[in-house]
């Protein structure tokens, strides 16, 4: 299977998405974690379009996004799936998504 493309661009709030954030559960306590990206299918086949939404200038914006381009690397270009975004979708609901610093949000179509 060809590996996938991540696209710059707009990733509107009211169509289904994937909102990754950065933070720590067992250190943030109930402090939000912070928005990086969102993330959606693009409509030419393999690509996703992904939106940096964390201003740049934000205290550990570089660390941020390089943790969060990381994963998109992996699950969109990386990891071997005939499915990506299900995947992604699936990966948003899983215990691993606890863990570590980078979790996966699913946005269902709001229109």
């Amino acid at each position: 299977m060809a590996a996938g493309r991540l696209i710059p661009g707009s990733v509107p709030i009211d169509g289904e998405h994937i909102e990754i954030q950065y933070g720590d559960f067992s250190t943030e306590g109930d402090a939000p974690l912070t928005p990086i990206a969102r993330v959606r299918p693009s409509d030419g086949p393999g690509a996703f379009v992904v939106d940096f939404i964390v201003p740049e200038d934000a205290a550990d914006a570089r660390k941020m996004i390089a943790a969060v381009q990381e994963e998109l690397e992996f699950y969109f270009i990386e990891l071997p799936n005939h499915d990506p975004w299900a995947y992604a979708k699936y990966h948003c609901g899983t215990a691993s998504n606890l863990y570590g610093s980078v979790h996966w949000v699913l946005h269902e179509r709001t229109r």
